[in-house]
């Protein structure tokens, strides 16, 4: 609220995409038996990640059907560059932020100009509700693309 919706969703996606960063380094150092167990339980999806990394993890991060923080630990395991790790974490989490830092800053300007906030409020409900039918579209393809099925959310285990 105090940057603003642009300022704001700059600094929001400056400092995610720095602090999913850590998750990624301390799966980088860990126990090969750590490895071998998120391998066996995450499948094909621990497949994706080592051979595509970056287009694996950029559509997961537009479509959240994986949790980010173990998306972010599996990444780390899964060997993905940091470089192509931290672009597709950039890129993917862009739409989502600047929809909510705009939808917060329509909150916080409704002392500003009721007529205003409510314009703010309804686009900012436009955006999340296209973002929302995009990711459930896009989802059953990214399900395909990581060996998921179609039911419901992207598994861990197999």
């Amino acid at each position: 609220m105090t940057w603003g919706w642009l300022g704001g969703g700059l600094w929001v996606l400056a400092a995610s995409t720095i602090a999913s960063a850590i998750p990624y380094f301390i799966a980088r150092s860990g126990a090969g038996w750590i490895e071998e167990r998120v391998r066996k339980r995450s499948g094909t999806l621990y497949e994706r990640l080592r051979t595509e990394g970056f287009t694996t993890l950029l559509l997961l991060r537009l479509v959240p059907i994986v949790p980010y923080n173990a998306l972010n630990y599996a990444s780390g395991l899964a060997g993905i560059r940091f470089r192509d790790y931290a672009l597709a974490t950039f890129f993917g989490t862009i739409p989502g932020i600047f929809i909510f830092t705009y939808l917060a800053d329509a909150i916080s300007a409704g002392v500003v100009s009721p007529k205003q906030a409510f314009v703010r409020i309804l686009i900012a409900g436009v955006l999340l509700a296209t973002l929302v039918l995009v990711s459930r579209f896009v989802s059953s393809r990214v399900r395909r693309r990581i060996g998921a099925d179609d039911t419901g959310p992207a598994k861990l285990n197999n």
